[in-house]
């Protein structure tokens, strides 16, 4: 037996035999009869194929940010409501007496510098040229006087000054603010000139009956009710006792 690659001579019927790259192999017989039989049985050698192996490494997922919210933008509310007037007074002078109230339907604090306030059956226009705030669903008087002592015991009033009159048959109180290029919006209006529809007691306010209401319907209007909740103000004049009713600078009852 001859092993490991060697080479193996053979000699049978005068031909030579080269084997080459045998590792092992077996015969019988004698060398030199013609019927030498050779068997061999090639040993295969494993030759290890290392197979790459691809690591796939996986990115991480990205998260998309949140697209970010618009920010609101803060705008300021530029609206009143005209929620009550007294046109005739008892037991003061219409000069000193009249009023009208505005409500502030906002959220925040209201500033009328610069607004202004007219009628329309009187044709007075009156700018506001100092700074008159209405805090946040609060109310404010505009009248003839801010002397509680002569206005029929009123406090916190801004002064209509002599520039401004309610007629006792019918009027109309409108408010206008700035449109930013030199002219006027309206803002609110109440036109009462027409007295058959719109009544006008002495010492009485009307009123509007809530400041959600449109104040443009008389139906939404009513004269304040005679009541000892609803008098603001009240004094005895020999022989007679003069009394106002209505709730200047407060919700309407």
């Amino acid at each position: 037996m001859l092993k490991n690659k060697l080479f193996l001579i053979l000699v049978a019927s005068s031909a030579i035999i080269l084997f080459s790259g045998i590792t092992k192999a077996y015969f019988t017989g004698s060398l030199t009869s013609p019927d030498v039989k050779l068997s061999y049985i090639p040993t295969v050698t494993a030759t290890a194929t290392a197979t790459a192996t691809t690591t796939v490494t996986a990115s991480p997922t990205q998260t998309p940010s949140p697209t970010p919210s618009p920010t609101a933008t803060a705008t300021s509310c530029e609206q009143v409501v005209i929620n009550e007037y007294m046109a005739d007074p008892e037991g003061v002078q219409d000069s000193k007496g009249e009023w009208f109230e505005l409500y502030n339907p906002c959220d925040t604090t209201i500033d009328l510098n610069g607004w202004r306030y007219r009628n329309i059956g009187m044709g007075n226009i009156v700018p506001i040229t100092t700074s008159v705030t209405i805090s946040s669903h609060g109310y404010k008087v505009f009248g003839k006087s801010d002397n509680s002592s002569e206005n029929g015991n009123i406090s916190n009033v801004y002064e209509l000054g002599t520039g401004f009159n309610i007629n006792n048959n019918g009027d109309s109180i409108v408010m206008e603010r700035p449109d930013g290029s030199g002219g006027y919006i309206e803002v609110d209006k109440v036109d009462f000139r027409d007295d058959d529809i719109w009544p006008i007691t002495s010492g009485r306010s009307n009123m509007l009956k809530g400041p959600a209401l449109d104040n443009s319907d008389v139906s939404n209007w009513k004269q304040t009710d005679v009541n000892a909740l609803n008098i603001y103000y009240q004094i005895h004049i020999h022989p007679h006792t003069y009394i106002n009713y209505g709730t200047p600078g407060g919700s309407n009852v």
